[in-house]
């Protein structure tokens, strides 16, 4: 039994479609000249992936663990690949345009552990150094942990077709602002409005806060679930020490926004 010849062609037009897809993916990943910028950022293109540290520096928690910070950053690094971008910021309720980076650098590509061990110093120094001048600020009055989130999501340079965004946020979880705030009896998360963190995976990496230990689990719980409602992807693992603490509410610490 032979084949017809128009099914013979289909097969034959099949292939050779199949092998110019190989050939563009094949040309895309070899191709190791495209034009960057000195961050090693590409300039033709938006980067695959948009990563973005951020430190809610409202009280100088986050910086007496700086081992803490660092090793979820290593952590995070591991997943980028060549032309990924990794913004650190402090946690402002500001747009990143607004805020001054820590740390604004594209992963240059890790073909040998010198260029990883470069890389990785590029943005872990600098945030330890920032962590380490935290120490010697005083609290804010306000801890704006929700507009934060919004303001990167919004924030075209970031948020764009192309790139995936993550977020990785080292808070204490304790929303104080006039938005909502921990430190208010009765105060609740608004619903959101639409889904402002749609396409957005935040990470929640629980800081401990020996102050105001007793607000932080329902705090935090209250917080992600927001997160969720406005769209995101979140990741929280619930640290073992926080099991240990009550939900008791003290009104001392932070003073809330009036």
């Amino acid at each position: 039994m032979t084949m017809r010849p128009t099914l013979i062609r289909a097969y034959v037009l099949l292939g050779l479609g199949l092998l110019a897809m190989v050939g563009l993916v094949g040309a895309g990943l070899l191709d190791p000249d495209q034009p960057s910028d000195q961050r090693h950022c590409f300039l033709a293109r938006p980067p695959p992936k948009t990563l973005v540290v951020a430190l809610d520096t409202s009280d100088p928690l986050v910086s007496v663990q700086p081992r803490a910070v660092a090793f979820e950053v290593d952590h995070a690094l591991s997943s980028l690949k060549r032309g990924d971008r990794i913004l650190a910021i402090d946690a402002a309720g500001k747009p990143a345009a607004e805020v001054a980076p820590i740390v604004d650098q594209c992963h240059p590509g890790d073909d040998d552990n010198v260029a990883r061990n470069a890389f990785k110093s590029l943005v872990v120094g600098p945030i330890e150094r920032h962590l380490e001048a935290l120490k010697k600020l005083p609290a804010s009055s306000v801890s704006p942990l929700v507009e934060t989130l919004i303001a990167i999501a919004a924030d075209q340079s970031l948020n764009r077709s192309g790139t995936t965004l993550s977020v990785i946020f080292f808070t204490d979880g304790l929303q104080n602002s006039a938005f909502q705030s921990a430190y208010r009896q009765n105060s609740d998360f608004p619903k959101p409005v639409g889904v402002p963190l749609r396409n957005v995976t935040v990470q929640i990496v629980l800081i401990r806060n020996d102050r105001d230990f007793a607000l932080q689990k329902q705090a935090v719980d209250r917080f992600s679930a927001w997160l969720a409602q406005a769209g995101a992807r979140v990741i929280y693992n619930q640290p073992g020490w926080l099991a240990l603490g009550s939900v008791q509410h003290r009104r001392h610490g932070r003073r809330s926004p009036t």
